[in-house]
């Protein structure tokens, strides 16, 4: 913990060597530790280069050397035997630091949020659910045969015991050891697990020797008759030394060597607050941040400097995805672009793995359009039949300002051209929409007409419901006055001033074209503009970070 608390190892990016680390250094040492413990059996770990060894404190040499008496083996091999065998318990995940850890650690660590569990024997019926928990002995079957574990294939092959023996050897051993002085931990329904109280860590010297198996290379300080550790490896333990171990490893040099610093990742997701946004691009612009996790939004707009390397976790659905995420390494003057795409098994990423140089040769389609949307359509006919109307009608337009059309006349004159049904207007929408939409459309009859000032249409809703909740808040008014509710009556017309923002109010004004995109009257070209935020029960800070805001 000393080490990483006074390299300020877990410090955040920006951090400026005020902040008191020393919690967050003891957590990650222990996570390191259970980590290494459960991880030991790995080719990087660093028990497999030799450097430290994990021992349990239950098997001491009196208990070691009655078992070896009774079965006549050496106290060595037997205690090389329960070591691996402990370490199973530890291998599978059944393993608890003096630290709280959460979901997201234990997913680290045990690539489960669930904590896991052992036991002295499963019961194939009511732990059969139970993927948790593991079986220090053989469960048995309803037959009476024993399920064999790799625990009874061990003892059997070291100790040349038939099944029977094997399986009560370690029931014994669970009762007299596993349970006895430094005893496993238990939750609840007899599972258990250790804590990592009951070991000790030694960090191994030159004299302490490490072998290497002579098939699968996999090395090990514990040599148990000089049998490969690996229970389906028929190979051979030969000595090997630190020295040459080190040599052959990439990562052992890597560990070694100044390139080893600390990472910081971040995740830049649509759901970031602006603030937050921003400050992890200038982050990662100026090297605080060396990584940023992102969506596809991240694909464009955002200026990142001089993008080197881009790792994509699945593959794009198209060339020109492919083109745009790919392509946004190496824009730099100065910068080498390299790209990585990682293929999940999925039909799609095998069907693009098995093509590969498709995504990079094959011709990127022009975009396509279809003229025959009528949802397109009907908005290129109101958008063409507002402009008609407001070049004509330039006092309704008032300079975008929708006072005139929502308070004054200007709606009621504005049905009035319409149910005029103006010739001119059926010319132009003839002219600008294809031939073959015309009858669907009702160019010809007028009958769109209905759909935007009609007891349904899209303009009379928007009006009615502006006009009806400005006579709501008249009404208020008015029967708070009645009332006497003086201070009520002026809160309420500030709301209606506010709202209605007639040339009288002195509140600016509603702009006219705002008004027509917001109600679908015209189209819209850009990003979502109508929006929903759900707001968080969080503090300020935390409030920041995150933004839910989601298209109406």
């Amino acid at each position: 913990m000393w080490c990483f608390d006074s390299c300020r190892t877990f410090a955040e990016p920006g951090d400026n060597g005020t902040e008191n680390l020393t919690a967050v250094s003891r957590k990650n040492a222990w996570i390191a530790v259970i980590n290494e413990m459960v991880n030991a059996r790995r080719s990087t770990s660093l028990v497999s280069m030799g450097i430290i060894k994990f021992n349990y404190k239950g098997n001491c040499e009196d208990v070691m050397a009655g078992v070896a008496d009774i079965y006549g083996q050496s106290i060595q091999y037997v205690k090389a035997l329960f070591d691996l065998l402990t370490m199973d318990i530890v291998y599978h995940g059944a393993l608890e630091g003096d630290c709280d850890l959460t979901d997201d650690d234990r997913e680290y660590i045990f690539y489960s949020a669930k904590p896991k569990r052992v036991k002295r024997c499963k019961d194939l019926d009511k732990d059969k659910k139970k993927s948790y928990l593991a079986s220090w002995a053989a469960a048995c079957r309803k037959n009476g045969n024993l399920l064999k574990n790799g625990r009874l294939k061990k003892v059997m092959q070291v100790l040349n015991l038939s099944e029977t023996d094997a399986n009560e050897l370690l029931q014994l051993y669970w009762d007299e050891v596993l349970l006895g002085e430094e005893s496993l931990s238990t939750s609840i329904n007899q599972e258990y697990y250790f804590t990592t109280k009951r070991f000790t860590i030694g960090a191994q010297a030159e004299d302490v020797p490490i072998y290497v198996c002579d098939v699968c290379g996999k090395t090990s300080m514990i040599n148990c008759k000089g049998m490969c550790t690996t229970l389906k490896c028929a190979g051979h333990l030969k000595p090997v030394s630190r020295a040459e171990l080190f040599d052959n490893n990439h990562y052992a040099k890597l560990y070694r060597s100044s390139l080893m610093q600390p990472l910081h990742i971040k995740e830049h997701t649509a759901q970031l607050g602006r603030e937050e946004q921003q400050k992890y691009q200038e982050m990662f612009v100026n090297k605080e941040i060396n990584a940023l996790s992102c969506s596809t939004t991240f694909e464009m707009g955002v200026d990142v400097g001089d993008l080197e390397t881009v790792y994509l976790r699945n593959m794009p659905p198209s060339p020109a995805n492919y083109v745009q995420r790919a392509g946004r390494a190496g824009r730099g003057r100065n910068a080498a672009a390299f790209s990585l795409t990682y293929s999940k098994l999925s039909s799609h990423d095998f069907t693009h793995y098995k093509n590969l140089e498709s995504m990079i040769t094959r011709k990127i389609g022009v975009p396509i359009f279809t003229v025959r949307n009528e949802k397109v359509i009907l908005r290129h006919i109101f958008a063409v039949v507002s402009s008609d109307f407001f070049a004509k009608q330039v006092d309704v337009y008032n300079a975008n300002n929708a006072d005139i059309l929502l308070n004054g006349d200007g709606w009621e004159r504005f049905c009035s051209y319409l149910k005029s049904k103006p010739k001119h207007l059926k010319e132009i929408l003839k002219a600008s929409i294809p031939e073959v939409m015309h009858s669907v459309m009702g160019i010809n009859d007028y009958s769109w007409i209905e759909k935007l000032i009609g007891d349904e249409g899209v303009l009379k809703v928007a009006v009615d419901e502006f006009r009806s909740t400005v006579n709501y808040y008249q009404e208020e008014v008015e029967r708070l006055l009645a009332e006497g509710l003086t201070q009520e009556a002026a809160a309420v017309e500030k709301k209606l001033w506010s709202y209605r923002r007639s040339k009288n109010d002195n509140r600016g004004g509603n702009e006219l074209i705002e008004f027509l995109v917001r109600n679908n009257i015209l189209p819209k070209y850009g990003f979502p503009v109508d929006t929903v935020e759900l707001y968080q029960n969080t503090n300020t800070a935390t409030d920041k970070k995150l933004q839910m805001v989601r298209d109406l």
